[in-house]
């Protein structure tokens, strides 16, 4: 067992000299990496660098807790998950290039990237080959499977990988990567924001946007750094081992199955439905208020009806289901009127500020109760069309000539002078 050189914040400061990459890297990947390569840095050292660090307090991240076991994305080694990871903010600084075909191995997480002159299928099979030549282990082609969007669900790509007896998968929607919808292609979009992570901090760090002459240098960072995923192992190290990846890949496929059995959501048992919030929407009700029923289940997702004994369009993983005994609930919570408090205030705030109707809320308020009551035949939208062309029309003001408030004589002189202009301006042309 090898010696570890003990260091303090001296020590760490000069292996990021000598090493500028490693500065991109987050703490528990940099603490990994330098202790293989024989090096004990305090946990002061790496405190004091960390909070004085510009690049890490800009990049820093939201603290996320996973509060319940998840499933996990696998497949047999070899398998790899492909993407087109786009970069349009720097496109005029790289000569016309603004994307980069991505391919991640599943159980390695080992990467591979080459910058694409356009998202055409076109450019993208001109770099697929070297993909196929770069991905081969000891000179042989093992690669299993692809997996990507819809946007793969090409022909003349079909024909390639049935060449090379490649299965394709691309059963996945390009609107459909985000892991609550059903995601399979989970891998690639976590890998892609570590790698644009990456390549931000290095344009901050080196003071440069030309992303094409270092994304080599980042993608060989990455699958030469510890990977959480892998026990701390590099992609690259774990890539080249088929044991190891062969026996990954049965331990997720077991602990997939396990969890499945855990979970006893059976047909018939009452559930609650997580609220899928807004974007910027922290607040609010996180269950559903309405109780809903099992039906079936297909693969890892559950299908559920309302109390109203129809099928609702959305699927759903165990962790957005809450179980629930329906009989042991009291007083319920009145979903209706939640509703139609959450319907009267969006209306308001569109008279307010979508429409322009209303001035302040409250008057919007005002006008929503008014419809109700007084014009109950007539919808929102209804008054606001009637409202609209009223104040259009009450604005227009008619011509000089259709006002009987203006004198015969003005009216006149007024034509008179505009017919003059009309000749003089003829005339200069």
């Amino acid at each position: 067992m090898s010696i570890l050189t003990t260091g303090g914040i001296g020590v760490l400061k000069s292996l990021l000299e000598r090493n500028a990459d490693y500065r991109i890297l987050s703490r528990a990947k940099l603490t990994c990496l330098l202790r293989k390569k024989g090096f004990d840095i305090t946990k002061n050292a790496y405190d004091e660098h960390f909070k004085s660090s510009e690049l890490e307090q800009v990049f820093s991240k939201k603290n996320t807790v996973k509060k319940q076991p998840m499933y996990k994305i696998t497949a047999a080694p070899y398998s790899f998950q492909i993407d087109i990871v786009m970069l349009p903010a720097y496109k005029k600084s790289n000569k016309g290039v603004s994307s980069f075909f991505l391919a991640i191995e599943i159980l390695s997480r080992k990467a591979f990237a080459y910058p694409i002159r356009s998202n055409q299928m076109e450019s993208v099979l001109d770099i697929y080959d070297a993909f196929l030549k770069d991905a081969k282990v000891a000179g042989a082609s093992l690669i299993r499977s692809v997996s990507g969007d819809d946007f793969f669900d090409n022909k003349a790509f079909k024909n390639v990988n049935e060449k090379h007896t490649i299965t394709i998968y691309t059963t996945v929607a390009k609107d459909d990567h985000v892991a609550n919808k059903g995601n399979k292609l989970g891998i690639i979009d976590r890998a892609t924001r570590t790698l644009k992570r990456y390549i931000q901090k290095y344009m901050n760090e080196n003071r440069t946007v030309i992303w094409t002459q270092f994304l080599t240098n980042i993608i060989t960072l990455y699958n030469n750094s510890p990977h959480s995923s892998n026990g701390d192992v590099s992609p690259n190290d774990m890539y080249k081992d088929y044991e190891t990846l062969m026996k990954k890949y049965v331990n997720e496929k077991s602990h997939n199955r396990l969890l499945s059995w855990s979970l006893n959501f059976e047909a018939g048992q009452k559930v609650r439905t997580l609220i899928k919030k807004a974007k910027f929407e922290k607040e609010g009700r996180t269950w559903s208020s309405e109780i809903f029923t099992i039906v079936r289940k297909e693969g890892y997702r559950y299908f559920v009806t309302g109390e109203d004994g129809k099928d609702v369009p959305l699927n759903y993983r165990h962790n957005e289901l809450m179980k629930v005994e329906a009989e042991k609930i009291g007083k319920r919570i009145s979903s209706d009127k939640i509703k139609q408090a959450g319907q009267s205030s969006r209306q308001a705030r569109r008279l307010q500020h979508e429409e322009g109707v209303c001035k302040t809320f409250t008057d919007a308020v005002k006008k929503i109760k008014s419809v109700k009551t007084k014009q109950a035949k007539k919808t929102v939208g209804q008054v606001v069309v009637e409202e609209r062309e009223s104040k259009s029309k009450a604005k227009k003001r008619p011509p000089y000539w259709m006002n009987n408030n203006v004198p015969a004589e003005q009216k006149r002189k007024r034509a008179k002078v505009s017919h003059d202009w009309w000749v003089v301006e003829n005339k200069s042309e």
